[in-house]
Formats: structure tokens, C-alpha cells, sequence
């Protein structure tokens, strides 16, 4: 029955209740239950409806030129964070999710002025100034030591567990490495300074520089593009680390997300599914995409 006949019928009843004796108008009887049977039945429709029409999309916004973790190519937003939002909120929670590229600070300005939901970075007390965090990180950063193939069974080398232990060392960084300076420089780490990323690790796989200490996954996929995977070795013991977690602006109609994102992203943690999205960036064959970034702390 169409809703206005709902409606008609509703009246109806309550027409008979107002003037008639309930227990004396039988046939109030079978219109009141038909109308409730009906509001039974409609109401679930309708309410499912509403709770799965997405008026507008999710919006995250990343950092444009910071792979492997996104950045964007062809007019899309690709990456490690793209795609595990994507599987996340997309594929597992059905939401529509619309990926937007900036520079950094740019990013995070659109996510405090309301125009984007939410943004995935390290958590600070100033960004939790406008969003509220995801407690579980969607995955951790970590920032080890890369030395030449020829040298990853060097006992010296192999004793590194904290920065100041880089300072007997050769160590190479690049011109633009937040991470370089505010970490090791600021620690009395002596550096080799080169103009980029790729520079530095051409020089590492030659032998010209005895490591280099900086992002896992950037140095990976570097590695990977450049052709150099065979030639330079990942020592086992992390210097430091990052989380990423998922922010969503106070302001945003998508906080209520947060729990089943939780609840989403623990169990592709513990399957093994996060794990496998990073692999693809950094243990597989080479990926296309450009040359990457220091990471955004």
C-alpha cells in the first residue's frame, strides 16, 4: 500500500477511536491491526533505506607527494594509506570515500576548515585539537639502518640499536630529510649530505657511504624502483617509529565510523591483509609511481 494510503487508513482508525466505544466498533479491530501490520512492515524499509543513503562522501585527505604511503598519479590518489582506507571503508564497510591529493600542510588545513572528514598521520595534541583518533594505528612506521649487501654481517654494524650508536659511522642523508635532521643531525650524527633520495642510495650501493638510516618502507621502495633491492641490506633493529592512525574532524557526520573502523582494521591487522598491502610497495615486483619523500612528523 502506497504510504499516503498508510496514512488515510491510520486516520481512519483514529477517527473511530475518538467517536465510537473501542470494545463497541468491531471493525475497528481489523483496520487497526491491518495499519499497524503495515507501519510494521514499512517502517524497516524506510529506516534501512535512510541508514544506507550516503548523502555525501567520506573525504580523506593525504599528502600528494609522499609515496609509497600516497601520492598522485593520473588524477587519483595512490599508496599504501590509499589503499588500506580503501579496502577498510570501500570494500569492507560499503561507505563512499573520496581519496583528495594536497601538499601537506594544505591537507591538514582542509581537514580543521571542514572541508575534508579526516586525514591519516601521526597523532599530536594539535591535530587532536579538530580530530578524534582512531586508537589503533591503521600501521607503524619504523626508521632502521640500510648498509651495503657486502656489509650486513658486519659485527660492528650489527651492534647499531640507538642513534648515537651512527656516530662511528658513515652516514649518508639527503638534502630535504626532516627526519635526518631533527633526528640524527640534533643527536651529533655526522651526515653526508646528497641533493636527493635517489643520489643517496646510488651512493650507499656503491659502497661510498657505509648506511643510511631513514624510513623502512620509503628506503624499500626506492630500492625497488632504482633497480637496487640486491645491492643494499636492511639491519634488523629500529631506531625509532611512527604511528598512522585515522583521524576524523570533530566537526565531521563520519565520527560515529571510528568503532567499526576499530573493529575493521583489527581483524585485517591480525589476518594478515594490512601486512600484505605494505608488501606490495616494498617486497614485490618493482611498482610504478615516482621517487619518494621524506616522511610527513
Amino acid at each position: 500500500m502506497p504510504l499516503i494510503g498508510l496514512k488515510s487508513l491510520i486516520q481512519d482508525v483514529m477517527g473511530f477511536v475518538m467517536r465510537d466505544n473501542f470494545c463497541q466498533a468491531p471493525r475497528i479491530r481489523g483496520l487497526l491491526v491491518t495499519a499497524l501490520l503495515l507501519a510494521f512492515s514499512v517502517s524497516p524499509v524506510l529506516a534501512q533505506d535512510t541508514d544506507n543513503t550516503q548523502k555525501e562522501p567520506l573525504r580523506l585527505a593525504f599528502f600528494n607527494d609522499y609515496a609509497p604511503y600516497s601520492w598522485e598519479e593520473g588524477g587519483r590518489m595512490r599508496g599504501i594509506l590509499v589503499d588500506v582506507m580503501d579496502e577498510i571503508l570501500s570494500r569492507r564497510m560499503g561507505l563512499v570515500v573520496e581519496y583528495m591529493g594536497y601538499p601537506w600542510a594544505r591537507a591538514q588545513e582542509h581537514v580543521k576548515s571542514r572541508k575534508a572528514d579526516g586525514f591519516v598521520t601521526l597523532p599530536n595534541d594539535e591535530r587532536r585539537s579538530y580530530v578524534i583518533f582512531c586508537e589503533l594505528p591503521v600501521l607503524i612506521g619504523t626508521y632502521t639502518v640500510f648498509v651495503n649487501r657486502k656489509n650486513a654481517h658486519n659485527p660492528d654494524m650489527a651492534d647499531i640499536s640507538s642513534i648515537p650508536d651512527l656516530k662511528r659511522f658513515v652516514v649518508g642523508g639527503y638534502l630535504g630529510s626532516s627526519w635526518a635532521s631533527r633526528h640524527l643531525e640534533a643527536q651529533g650524527v655526522p651526515i653526508v649530505w646528497t641533493n636527493n633520495l635517489e643520489s643517496l642510495l646510488r651512493m650507499l650501493a656503491a659502497d661510498r657511504i657505509e648506511m643510511v638510516s631513514n624510513n623502512s618502507a620509503v628506503i624499500k621502495y626506492n630500492l625497488r624502483l632504482l633497480g637496487l633491492s640486491d645491492k643494499v641490506a636492511e639491519l634488523p633493529n629500529v631506531l625509532d617509529q611512527a604511528p598512522f592512525n585515522l583521524g576524523i574532524g570533530k566537526h565531521s557526520p563520519y565520527l560515529s565510523v571510528l568503532p567499526e573502523f576499530e573493529e575493521t582494521l583489527r581483524k585485517l591487522t591480525d589476518d594478515g591483509t594490512i601486512k600484505a598491502i605494505v608488501e606490495r610497495y616494498t617486497m614485490s615486483a618493482p611498482p610504478p609511481g615516482p621517487a619518494a619523500h621524506d616522511s610527513i612528523r
